[in-house]
C-alpha cells in the first residue's frame, strides 16, 4: 500500500503540535547565513581551539586561507572557513554543543517552544500592526519601524543608508553575529586590522578590477602615457557615477562592495566588531617592487628574508605552527602575497585622491566614513598584539 509522499512528511515536521519541539533534528535548525559579520567578512573558527579569526578583505584573508588549510592538512588543526554551507553550525560544532547553541538562539523561552526573534526593520504602517498582534507580541521588542531611532542604534550607521539607498527593500532582517551570543562569550576572537585608509584604497582598485568597465584593462601596466591617461578616464568616471555612502556602508544585499566595507559600520546592539574583539592582529603590507621585462614584480629576496608580517604575528603568538612556511608548492616565494596590485594602479588613486578637484566632494566624504574605524580603532588600540 501507498502511504503517499514522503516529501510530505518532510514538510509536516515544521508543524508546531503541543507537547513536541519544533525542530526534531539538526537538519531542520535553519541559519540564513546573513550575520551581521560573518557574512560579511571572511571569518574562520577553530573548535579545539575556542577562536574565530576574522580576516576582512583587503587584510589578507587569501593569504590566511592557504595558512589554515596547510595547518590542517599538516599539523592537525581543525579550522573551518565559515562560508557557504560552513556558515551552519552543524558543519563545525558537535552535536551537543550545537543543541546548547541552537536554543540559544532558536528559542526565546524553550519551556513556552518560543521561537527566537531576529532583528527586523520594516516601514511604520506594518510595524504599527505587527506590535499589537498577539502572535508577535514576544518578540516586538525586536521589531523596529524605519523611523525608529533605536534600529539605528541598535545595527548602527549603515542602517541609515541602507533605508535610503534601498527603499524598495521592505524588510531588513539581521541574525546575530554567533561571536555576540552568550555560547561564545568566552571563546576568543582576534580580528586581522589593517590602517583603514590603506585598506580601503587597496579595496577600490579591487572593486575596480571587478569592474565591468575596468580602467586597467587597455595597458595592464601602465608603461605609455596615453593608456595611464585613458585608464585614469576611465576610473574617474565609475567614480562620479557612484558616492561614498555606496562605496563604504554598502549593505548585504546590495553591491558587491565588499572589498571597501568598513568594519564599525554594522553593529549588533550597538558593538562594533572592533568592540567584541579580544585582540588585533595587524596587518602592515610592505612589498617592494621593480619592473622587468615590461612587468611588475615582488622583490622577492626581502619576502623571503621577511614574509607577512600578518602571518609571522599568528605564529608568534600561537594561533598557527611556527612549522608553516609555504601554503602554495607551486609557488612557494609569494604565497604569503596573494592579490596584491601592481603599484602603478596607486598611483592613479593617489593623484585622483590628492590632484583632482573634480573627485575632491567624493574623497573628502570617503574619508569622513573612513575615520570612524580609525576613531574606534585609536580608542582601542590596546588590543593590538
Amino acid at each position: 500500500m501507498n502511504n503517499g509522499d514522503s516529501s510530505l512528511s518532510e514538510y509536516s515536521k515544521f508543524r508546531t503540535i503541543t507537547g513536541e519541539k519544533r525542530f526534531t533534528d539538526i537538519e531542520n535548525i535553519q541559519w540564513s547565513g546573513r550575520t551581521v559579520w560573518e557574512y560579511q567578512h571572511p571569518t574562520f573558527v577553530s573548535h579545539s581551539r575556542k577562536a574565530f579569526l576574522i580576516a576582512p578583505r583587503k587584510t589578507g584573508h587569501s593569504t590566511l586561507r592557504f595558512a589554515l588549510a596547510e595547518a590542517n592538512e599538516k599539523y592537525g588543526d581543525d579550522w573551518v572557513w565559515l562560508e557557504g554551507g560552513n556558515r551552519h553550525p552543524k558543519n563545525w560544532l558537535n552535536d551537543e554543543d550545537f543543541w546548547e547553541f541552537a536554543w540559544e538562539t532558536h528559542y526565546t523561552d524553550p519551556e513556552e517552544d518560543k521561537l527566537a526573534s531576529n532583528v527586523t526593520l520594516m516601514p511604520d504602517d506594518e510595524h504599527e500592526l505587527r506590535i499589537v498582534d498577539k502572535h508577535f507580541a514576544y518578540k516586538k521588542d525586536t521589531l523596529y519601524a524605519y523611523s525608529d531611532k533605536a534600529g539605528d542604534d541598535f545595527l548602527g550607521n549603515a542602517v541609515g543608508v541602507w533605508k535610503k539607498k534601498y527603499p524598495l527593500e521592505k524588510h531588513l532582517t539581521s541574525w546575530s553575529p554567533f561571536i555576540m551570543s552568550e555560547y561564545f562569550k568566552d571563546w576568543k576572537v582576534y580580528v586581522v586590522v589593517r590602517e583603514p585608509w590603506d585598506r580601503f584604497i587597496s579595496g577600490l582598485i579591487t572593486e575596480l578590477d571587478n569592474g565591468l568597465y575596468t580602467p586597467w584593462f587597455t595597458d595592464y601596466q601602465h608603461t605609455s602615457k596615453e593608456l595611464w591617461e585613458e585608464s585614469y578616464i576611465r576610473m574617474k568616471r565609475l567614480l562620479l557615477w557612484n558616492d561614498a555612502e555606496n562605496i563604504l556602508y554598502g549593505t548585504r544585499n546590495g553591491p558587491q562592495t565588499d572589498h571597501t566595507l568598513i568594519l564599525s559600520a554594522w553593529k549588533w546592539d550597538g558593538w562594533s566588531m572592533f568592540d567584541r574583539a579580544d585582540h588585533f592582529i595587524p596587518c602592515i603590507p610592505d612589498v617592494d617592487w621593480e619592473m622587468r621585462d615590461g612587468d611588475w614584480s615582488f622583490v622577492m629576496d626581502k619576502i623571503r628574508n621577511t614574509g607577512s608580517t600578518f602571518i609571522n604575528k599568528l605564529k608568534e603568538c600561537n594561533i598557527i605552527p611556527e612549522e608553516i612556511e609555504d601554503g602554495r608548492d607551486a609557488v612557494p616565494a609569494d604565497w604569503q602575497f596573494t592579490n596584491l596590485s601592481p603599484p602603478n594602479r596607486r598611483h592613479i588613486l593617489t593623484e585622483a585622491t590628492t590632484n583632482d578637484e573634480d573627485l575632491k566632494p567624493f574623497f573628502d566624504r570617503c574619508k569622513e566614513i573612513v575615520k570612524e574605524d580609525q576613531d574606534i580603532i585609536k580608542k582601542q588600540e590596546v588590543k593590538f598584539l
